[in-house]
């Protein structure tokens, strides 16, 4: 519990939900944290439309839509090999 609290502590820190990586003016630094944290791309892609007015850039959608196919596959597949148990768990 402790090592987790202790490692998502500056994952939160990292995730610009109030400021935008493009703000550090490193195109490499930039590129790194922002596909490093999986939770950065949603978050852009929604604030581009809503705080910008612009579309989001086609490399966060792309990497949205690749990771719901992920999450939708591996739920799929999850939820095959347990579906036959969920009823007796409960």
């Amino acid at each position: 519990e402790h090592l987790l609290a202790a490692a998502l502590l500056p994952w939160f820190f990292l995730t610009p939900i109030l400021y935008s990586f493009s703000q550090f003016g490193h195109e490499t630094l930039t590129s790194i944290l922002s596909y490093a944290n999986p939770i950065t791309p949603p978050i852009e892609a929604i604030r581009d439309p809503l705080w910008a007015g612009q579309l989001p850039r086609l490399a966060d959608v792309v990497y949205l839509v690749a990771g719901a196919a992920i999450a939708l596959t591996l739920g799929a597949f999850v939820f095959r090999r347990v579906d036959d148990r969920i009823a007796v768990e409960l």
